[in-house]
């Protein structure tokens, strides 16, 4: 019996490769409702594959469906991922959709799982989007403190804004400070 579930296992495993290089190709050539389509078929013969949630979230974020995206990508956390990378993407598509308060929740989940699998790249992108979206709810003093915890001249592009610095974060919060 024990033999016949690794079986199973190696066989599931190999369907889920094959699968997900279908959905690539698919990307590749623009078909994206045929790769949607593969990503529900995986997801439901095999629910614990990641991965397919993963593609199909990217897939909707590429065809700008973020809502749906985003419904997809706070399923894997229902179901019990614990990869920073799963809360990093909640945090910026959060912050995209402008749902400052759910960017913060989801960048304090992944701050917390980048410090146990010390993962910097997670955590300091985290920060930064927490730091914006605080700075969207005029909480400046602690989009400030946010902020001070990163390296000077951190900054990525964000949509809808450009390309955005910590030192921006700095001079924009402490500007509304001084005048408010």
């Amino acid at each position: 019996m024990e033999t016949k579930f690794a079986f199973e296992d190696f066989q599931m495993k190999e369907n889920i490769e094959l699968t997900i290089k279908k959905i690539a190709s698919l990307v590749k050539k623009d078909d994206y409702e045929t790769a949607l389509n593969c990503c529900d078929e995986l997801i439901a013969d095999a629910p614990q594959a990641w991965i397919a949630y993963r593609e199909k979230a990217d897939i909707l974020e590429s065809l700008k469906r973020y809502n749906e995206a985003l419904v997809v990508r706070e399923t894997l956390i229902d179901i019990g991922s614990d990869e920073p990378s799963d809360y990093y993407d909640l945090c910026r598509l959060s912050l995209k959709l402008g749902k400052n308060n759910e960017a913060i929740h989801w960048a304090d989940e992944c701050i917390k799982l980048s410090n146990i699998h010390n993962n910097f790249y997670y955590h300091d992108a985290s920060v930064f989007y927490k730091a914006n979206a605080l700075l969207n709810l005029k909480r400046y003093q602690e989009a400030i403190d946010a902020s001070n915890t990163l390296e000077n001249g951190y900054g990525t592009y964000l949509s809808g804004i450009g390309m955005r610095t910590k030192e921006d974060i700095l001079k924009e919060a402490g500007y509304s400070i001084k005048n408010n």
